[in-house]
Formats: structure tokens, sequence, C-alpha cells
């Protein structure tokens, strides 16, 4: 949480809670602009865990940043003596000031070794605080042992009434007339010697030259180093600095390359999802612990995900706020131990940020995206493939059907199609309660294995029984060589085999949306539509005109369009009819399908004999047609 402005504590909380706050016991620390660093040694060991604001720093934290590697290396190697004087239940807690151009001319010096110390936690046995130690003299001490800059403390005590007044004059002051009035002084400087008269060195200054911008604040309700003590943190901002940082920000223009950020994310969370359990299963992936796994996990996501996007994304520029682009936060390439992954990071800047994307995007949870398009049903899918891909590399037993697909909101990768259609007419009309169903589109040609498994996955969904709608060619083709009867004939007895899956069988000529909704009315409500990848594309524009023009047709708000897998392929279930192999074909279909197998290949015999008379039929014509033009030919020449 930002900690808010003094003045701004008065305007919305009053008079009387303010007045509250300045008898309450009060530590004043100049405004640093550094980032939170912690540590803490192990208990069983003399190593150390090292944490950022929001949590340990891990290995992948490592990989995809160098900025804390010096603090990390000066810890680690702090000397034997010293290592052996901190206890194992102290949690330090300082700031880090990394050691570029931009700090340096902000401040006069750099703290020593990078650090300052702020704080320092005693916790017990499971990890809790039962005490925070911020006494000057303690905190001192311990910088010194540690060879760290001591915390910049500019007051410590209870405000006396001339110094409560102070403060309340700034409050009360238009922000206008403190700007005319420290023009030419600086008004931190004056709040500084009105809290300590004998403070004559500015932090990381060796005079009180260079300008301070601000002050932190922290009130102490109760015992300052009970860890349940209520602490409110206030700041001070000089006018004058404020007033440039608001006006710069004002003129700031939003970074398009957040928006192609979180594109990629969206190709990223198509191409995961397009793996089954089954299959990563199968790459073997080992590890001494998580984020090892995940790691390799992530490596061979990236590898693959390159070779199939790689036109796609040459080329692409992804801007990035200049301090990104030093050193400190490059990969750090020494713990990528993967040849070809270096390889293709060195190749390109783009891969290299898509990496550092795949990297950091699904390794856990985020609370909300910052692009308008990436919206909160689209962070739900997110989060649930971040816990798909920990259960799958903690190798607990994943059930697909708890995790909607990401293309239940999208269509294809890089795309943003809403697929949840609401807001249409309902039917009125006076019929018995209809029933939900899933429905899976396909031609069945003929119906198999790999069909079961996605009207499996399809129920696993929400538990709704699955119709089939088989969409039948008026003319037989290679790809569809079997007839109407034959196909009515396997699907109703699968239909009757897997009766506890498939609720109703429907064979229509068309495959439009229109067709295939106006065929399950009255008696059933589509809840899940399942296609494949070729046709998911088709559907839904056809589910976004019909938004448009406000079709008046029945479609519930949960109806979503999902893209199902191709399991198995009907083309090598064919090429066994044709070159009649009957055991492998009972292998991929069900039993009831089985026994139709000679059946099926008199119908592929049969289209291949008409294609033979059709191609015999053909070169008589155009053999009677040479021959006719060669007569004629011969006519004229006489």
């Amino acid at each position: 949480m930002a900690i808010r402005h003094l003045k701004d504590i008065h305007d919305k909380l009053g008079d009387e809670f303010l007045n509250k706050l300045l008898n309450e016991y009060l530590i004043v620390n100049e405004k640093v602009n550094g980032n939170f660093f912690g540590f803490k040694k192990d208990i069983t060991n003399d190593s150390f865990k090292f944490f950022n604001k929001k949590s340990e720093i891990g290995y992948i934290d490592k990989v995809l940043s160098r900025f804390y590697n010096e603090p990390i290396d000066y810890i680690e190697n702090l000397p034997n003596e010293t290592i052996q004087k901190i206890p194992s239940n102290f949690y330090f807690g300082l700031e880090y000031i990394s050691n570029t151009t931009s700090n340096m001319d902000e401040y006069g010096r750099l703290p020593k070794n990078g650090l300052i110390l702020n704080f320092i936690h005693e916790i017990d046995e499971n990890g809790d605080v039962v005490k925070t130690i911020q006494d000057k003299d303690i905190l001192d001490e311990w910088s010194s042992v540690l060879g760290v800059e001591k915390p910049p403390i500019v007051f410590e005590g209870k405000l006396t009434d001339e110094q409560r007044g102070e403060i309340l004059d700034f409050v009360y002051s238009p922000v206008e007339k403190l700007i005319e009035n420290f023009k030419t002084k600086s008004f931190i400087k004056h709040i500084i010697s009105v809290l300590n008269k004998n403070f004559n060195d500015s932090f990381l200054e060796n005079s009180i030259i260079r300008d301070i911008n601000g002050l932190i604040f922290r009130f102490y309700e109760d015992d300052r180093e009970d860890p349940k003590a209520k602490v409110f943190l206030a700041k001070v901002i000089d006018p004058i600095f404020k007033n440039k940082i608001d006006a710069s920000l004002g003129d700031k223009k939003q970074n398009k390359s957040q928006d192609y950020t979180w594109l990629i994310v969206i190709d990223l969370m198509n191409f995961i999802e397009s793996y089954d359990v089954k299959t990563i299963d199968g790459w073997k992936i080992t590890g001494t612990d998580y984020q090892e796994r995940y790691l390799k996990f992530i490596n061979i996501i990236f590898k693959s995900f390159i070779d199939k996007f790689k036109d796609k994304y040459e080329g692409l520029e992804l801007n990035k706020p200049d301090f990104l682009n030093s050193e400190e936060f490059d990969l750090n390439m020494d713990l990528i131990n993967d040849p070809y992954i270096l390889d293709l990071i060195k190749e390109s800047d783009t891969y290299k940020e898509i990496y550092k994307i795949l990297l950091n995007f699904f390794r856990k949870k985020r609370k909300k995206s910052n692009s308008p398009f990436f919206d909160s049903n689209m962070v739900l899918q997110l989060n649930l493939l971040v816990d798909k891909i920990k259960k799958m590399l903690f190798k607990e037993k994943v059930f697909e059907g708890f995790f909607p697909t990401f293309n239940e909101y999208v269509g294809e990768a890089g795309e943003f199609i809403p697929m949840t259609i609401d807001g249409f007419e309902k039917n009125n009309r006076s019929i018995a309660k209809p029933k939900k169903v899933n429905i899976l589109i396909g031609s069945f040609q003929p119906i198999n294995l790999g069909h079961i498994k996605a009207i499996e996955k399809l129920k696993s969904k929400n538990n709704l029984p699955v119709v089939l709608v088989s969409i039948i060619k008026d003319t037989p083709t290679d790809s569809s060589p079997f007839s109407e009867n034959s196909v009515r004939k396997m699907l109703n007895s699968v239909e009757q085999e897997y009766g506890k899956l498939i609720e109703k069988v429907i064979l229509l000529k068309k495959g439009s949306i229109d067709d295939v909704l106006g065929s399950l009315k009255p008696a059933y409500i589509p809840i899940l539509w399942g296609t494949n990848r070729n046709k998911m594309d088709k559907y839904a524009l056809q589910l976004n005109y019909l938004k448009k023009r406000h079709a008046s047709i029945d479609i519930n708000k949960d109806f979503k369009l999902i893209e199902i897998p191709k399991y198995q392929s009907n083309t090598e279930i064919r090429k066994l009819i044709k070159d009649q192999n009957y055991a492998e074909f009972k292998r991929l279909v069900p039993k009831s399908v089985a026994s139709d197998f000679y059946n099926l290949k008199k119908e592929i015999d049969g289209l291949n004999e008409s294609s033979l008379n059709k191609i015999q039929v053909d070169s008589d014509i155009n053999n009677l047609n040479e021959s006719t033009t060669e007569t004629n030919v011969e006519k004229e020449k006489q």
C-alpha cells in the first residue's frame, strides 16, 4: 500500500485524527529511493535466505534479473566471524541502492556496500515476528557489524508543542503558498531543523547542501518493539519536488509495449494449453526443487514456442524504460544451463523478452493486469494455468476437467474474441424445461476413440452429457467417404455403448451455428460447443455476427466455444480400412463400430472405383475430343 501524504491524511481523516497522531511516539527517516532487501540466516546451517518486498528471492528471480546479485554476494561472503555473530532468529530489513549513474547523480555518495539497515525482526521457530527492533543505537551497532549504512533516522521520540505547531503550519498551508515560500530554500531541510536542531549532515551527503526530497513518519500507538503495535505511516514530500513529479507524470505517455506483452502472454497461454498432461509427463522433468523443475519446463516450452512462432515475432520491438536496459536488470545467463536457450536469447532481443515473459508470468498468481483488454476473466484463466503447472511439476494428479482451457475465452492465439454470448432475446414458447448439454461437432468419418476422449473432456468440464452433431456432405469425398446411413448407424451404436456420456445424435447437411442451434430446440440448451482448431475461427466469427445483428436466438449466458485437441486422425483410420488392417482398426475405434469394418471397406472401395471410372470417362472424353479435333484438321487439309 502506498504511504499517504501528511496533508492528505488531514484532508481525509480530519483535525482530531491528525492531532492524535502527532502526540504518539514518532520515528522520522529521510526518504531514500531504494529497494527493499531482507535476509535471515538458516537455522540449520550458516547459509542465508534473501527477500524482496513481496517474497523470498528464489532461483527464478535470480535468473530473471541480476539486480540483487551484489547485495546477495556481499552477505554470502561476510567474514566467518561476522556470520557466527548473526542470530538465526534475526530478520534484517534493509534498503538497497544499486551502483548506477542515476543513483550517483541523486546522492552525493552511495551507502556502504549499497545497503542501509532499517529494522530487525526477532522471529520465533514458526517464523512469526515476536519483536521489532528500531532503536537507533541497536541498529547503529548492527550496521557496524554488517558493514552497511546506519539507518537515516532524523528524529526519534515525542514531538514538543513547538514541533507540532510547525508541522501543523505545513499541513494547513495551501500548496501554492508553500511553493512560493520555499522557492529559494529547502522545505524538507526546514522541517528537519525543526525536528532536530543538531542535524547538520544529510544522509549520504558530506554536508546538507544537496536537496532532500522527503521524509517518512512512523507513528507508534503502543510499544514500538511490539510486533502487534499499531504503526501509522505518513510522508512529507518537498512541495517543489512534488510539483515537478506531478508535471512529469502528466506528460507521461502510455507504454504500448505493455499491450504487446499481454498479447504475447495470450499466445503463450494458448500454446501451453495445447499440451496435455500425458505429453508433459513424457518430458520426464526432474529437479531437486520446484524452481529447478519449473525452469526446465519453461525451457522446453520456449524452444517449441519460438520454433512455431518465429516468423510471427521477427522484427517486433518491445520498448522498455531506460532503467530496465541497464545490465543489472538483464537475465543472469550463468544460471541458464541450456546452450540452445542461450543461443536463441543472443540471437534476438525479442526472443530474450519473450523468454522473460514466459519465465515470469507462469510461476505465480496475479491479482490483476495493467492492460485493459486482459480482463479479470483472463487473469483467472492465467491463475488456473499457473495452478495446473504447479500440480504437474509437483507430480500431483491433474484433473484436466477442473481447468477450463484458455480457448474457452479466446479463439486463435494472439486474438481476443469473447466467446460468452448473452443479451439475446428469450424464447417464450411454452415448452417443457429444456436440458442443458454440451455439443461436439464433427464429420465422424468414422467415429473413433479419439472422439470418445473428446466427449469425456467436454463432460468433465461441467458434468453435462454431450450431443453429437455430424455434418454430412451431399457427395462422398476422400475425406468423407461414408454415407449418411452408415454414419447414423455408427453413431447410434456408439450412443448405446456410451449412454452415460452421449445424450443424443443429430445429423445435419449444414454446419452453421444457426442450423446447429435450431436442431437442438426446444429440447436442449447448449452450454459448451466443442470443435477443432480449424473450425474455431469460423464459429467465433459467426457468433460475433449474431451478436452484432441481435439475432433472436436463445443462447445461454454461460455458452462458450471450446477448442478440442485432435486426439486421433480420421485419415489414419480410413487408411487402415483401405489397407485391410482390421486389428489396428479394432484397437482405435469403439467396440460397437469394429463390426462395421467390412461395410466401411466396401464404401471406400466403391468411392475409389467411382473415382477411377470418372477418371476413365474423363480420359475417354479427352481422347474423343482429340480424335475429333484431328479429324477436323484432316478435313480442312483436304
